[in-house]
């Protein structure tokens, strides 16, 4: 008869915390990284949408307030775009060329209080 051991297989205490570990670092890792995209999608989905509404406001401008629009003139409103609310402020000054209006809108969200994005665009005046 013979008697002997066979090893027994398997991971010792040891091997299997190190292997959590390494599994705990690789699953933090990958969290902080979907996290950061996540957030970072976010972000580019609000400033798209305050351009749109940015380059909204300038095209209404330039649409139907130019015949009475002047240097000066500050128009806002709200708008909403993408299932959020934007609030924009659009001004108008004189540029050096005669009859040619800077208009310039700053975007921000409603229940955010810095602007999200500032534009700037032209229009045709009729003022002389």
């Amino acid at each position: 008869m013979n008697h002997s051991k066979k090893p027994i297989a398997g991971f010792t205490l040891i091997e299997v915390l190190i292997a959590m570990a390494i599994l705990a670092v690789a699953f933090g890792a990958i969290f902080f990284a979907a996290n950061n995209h996540i957030q970072q999608l976010a972000y580019l989905q609000d400033k798209t949408a305050a351009n749109w509404v940015g380059m909204n406001a300038i095209a209404q401008y330039q649409i139907h307030l130019v015949g009475s629009g002047i240097a000066g003139d500050n128009e806002s409103g709200s708008e909403n775009m993408l299932h959020d609310s934007w609030h924009w402020t659009l001004t108008s000054n004189r540029t050096q060329n005669k009859g040619v209006l800077r208009l310039e809108v700053t975007v921000k969200k409603n229940d955010l209080p810095a602007e999200l994005i500032h534009l700037v665009g032209y229009a045709v005046s009729n003022e002389p």
